[in-house]
């Protein structure tokens, strides 16, 4: 392979990794996007079918309050 051939393969493969890195930064954006609009989705319809408590003032109510030891993490 004389240099002249060396030096066009060099050129080509940086201009394959450039348009191969620039895909990748557009396909990575995408699913960024769309995960982003599913949290959104699923945040307007858990807030849109929450149901009013049915209590009401003086009512007795069990409070779940279990303090998590520092370190030690919940499954």
């Amino acid at each position: 392979m004389n240099q002249f051939a060396a030096h066009d393969l060099m050129r080509f493969a940086l201009l394959y990794a450039s348009k191969f890195g620039a895909h990748l930064f557009k396909s990575s954006d995408t699913v960024v996007r769309n995960s982003d609009l599913k949290v959104t989705k699923f945040k307007f319809y858990a807030d849109h079918y929450v149901r009013l408590s049915g209590y009401a003032l003086g009512d007795r109510v069990y409070v779940l309050n279990q303090k998590i030891k520092e370190g030690c993490h919940k499954n």
